[in-house]
């Protein structure tokens, strides 16, 4: 009987248990249906949507170099009087039909020699370790019974086409850009790997469309999940649909490739990245004139050969349009260089702006070690005149004036060269531009320089005669300048309602 009381008051008390659990509350609590494609955090954006403060979130930083490591380089290597002492002035002597085994190894001591002082291991521009082992490739290419000046040529170009620095030519060549073809020859099968010299495209993930939340975390659009490899190669992209997103992009031109082949998740879960490369959208052929309103977006047109004349025909036309208009995109795609000077002068009176805004910090030397270097502050009117020595050029660490009335859009791509990228140096350190397209050609390290005709072949190489030195971070040889947005296959078009659009 007591057991039976015992089973009985536990039953109820389960029962009563149960029956708590069943109970619905009398304010029912509604657990919100989240979609995640429709949170503002993670929807993939539209080009049009963005706002031009939007933009400049997305520029990037104009760091100072370090001129204390390039003057230890140039210190260590380069020879300031070497250089002076072996200038050739004649440079149209003819070529030598043939030449023995040993006057060819001594046109390669000699052309390897002068790299080395000229260059004097400038940080990427021309690292002596590579110059070495190259060094030892071209002697090893000549044949005993010794070879022609053609096929001497031919050597060189592979031996000094790891220099991407565009100012060095070889016989009006720029090894970098003939390399692969001499590699790829029946006659250097075995002896050498093409892959080694080929020039190609930037390349983006175009599987991988990513979006930053408010934590500054990665989130792949397609999946919702946290990314967490490869942070230091993504960037932001407008892909030709109008879309706006970050990717994995690689910029380096140069083989082998150095691209991820997953991309790791925070769930440790992987995804295989298809690349492919960036496309270009060049400009206009032909132009009658070399700036054009659409709206209230001013257009103006330094493509191609616009700083290697003296003066742009419709200058006047281009510049007073330019003081009135407060929406301006400047193209400087294919702009292979010319006269800084000619640059300058259009980036001053577009912002109406004095030239002396732009000055650097000059540091010349003209002995073989650098104790003292001369630092001197000019205006842009006055820096050809020192050009005739060996230079360090750097920029001054500050930020050059705000032009609170306009927004400027600057179009590079990888034909944006010499002069195009000193002048592209100079407006990207404004706070109120964006550049946008590719990377440039990393011919903005030094100038065309001094011929030098090898002993025996009698061909001729230039060698740059100044360097600008830069912080790693804002400029590099080997990917020139980085943009602050990738555009992929997007047309001039689109870009000039891109801006209509900005508010």
């Amino acid at each position: 009987m007591k057991n039976t009381k015992w089973l009985i008051i536990l039953t109820l008390l389960v029962s009563c248990t149960h029956n708590e659990v069943q109970v619905e509350p009398t304010l029912p609590i509604e657990k919100p249906t989240i979609i995640i494609e429709e949170t503002p955090l993670y929807k993939l954006r539209h080009s049009s949507d963005l706002t031009i403060n939007e933009l400049l979130v997305y520029k990037q930083p104009f760091y100072a170099p370090d001129l204390e490591e390039y003057k230890n380089h140039l210190n260590t290597y380069q020879d300031y009087q070497f250089i002076v002492d072996n200038i050739s002035i004649d440079s149209d002597e003819q070529h030598n039909d043939f030449l023995t085994f040993e006057q060819a190894l001594q046109d390669i001591d000699q052309i390897v020699t002068i790299l080395k002082h000229a260059f004097g291991g400038l940080l990427d521009s021309a690292p002596i370790e590579t110059l070495n082992y190259n060094h030892n490739l071209m002697k090893g290419l000549v044949p005993p019974f010794g070879l022609t000046t053609n096929e001497l040529r031919d050597i060189l170009i592979i031996g000094t086409s790891f220099i991407r620095d565009k100012h060095y030519w070889l016989d009006d060549t720029i090894p970098i850009y003939e390399a692969y073809s001499i590699a790829t020859s029946p006659k250097y099968k075995g002896f050498l790997n093409p892959d080694e010299y080929k020039v190609r495209l930037p390349i983006y993930a175009k599987n991988l469309k990513l979006i930053k939340d408010s934590h500054n975390d990665y989130i792949d659009s397609s999946n919702n999940k946290k990314v967490v490899s490869n942070h230091d190669m993504i960037q932001p992209l407008i892909d030709n649909d109008g879309s706006f997103y970050y990717t994995i992009i690689d910029p380096n031109p140069y083989y082998p490739y150095t691209e991820p082949e997953l991309i790791y998740y925070e769930d440790n879960s992987t995804k295989e990245l298809i690349y492919e490369s960036i496309q270009l959208h060049l400009p206009p052929s032909e132009t009658s004139e070399h700036s054009t309103l659409h709206d209230d977006v001013l257009y103006i047109d330094l493509t191609k050969d616009a700083f290697q004349l003296e003066n742009l025909e419709d200058i006047e036309t281009v510049l007073e349009r330019a003081q009135k208009s407060s929406k301006i995109i400047i193209d400087l795609r294919n702009n292979v260089g010319g006269q800084t000077t000619t640059g300058l002068k259009i980036l001053s009176q577009i912002l109406n702006s004095p030239l002396n805004n732009w000055n650097a910090f000059y540091r010349s030397y003209d002995k073989v070690y650098i104790t003292n270097p001369l630092e001197i502050e000019i205006s842009n009117e006055e820096h050809e005149q020192l050009f005739k020595n060996h230079l360090i050029v750097s920029y001054p660490q500050q930020e050059l004036p705000l032009v609170e009335d306009k927004f400027i859009l600057v179009l590079s791509n990888l034909n944006t060269a010499s002069a195009g990228e000193y002048f592209l140096g100079d407006i990207k350190r404004l706070d109120n531009v964006i550049n946008i397209g590719t990377n440039t050609a990393g011919a903005a390290t030094s100038s065309v320089g001094q011929p030098y005709v090898l002993d025996h072949s009698k061909i001729t190489l230039r060698v740059p005669d100044h360097f600008s030195a830069y912080h790693k971070e804002t400029y590099s040889v080997k990917t020139g300048y980085l943009p602050d947005i990738w555009l992929n296959n997007v047309s001039l078009e689109q870009i000039i309602e891109l801006m209509k659009g900005l508010k």
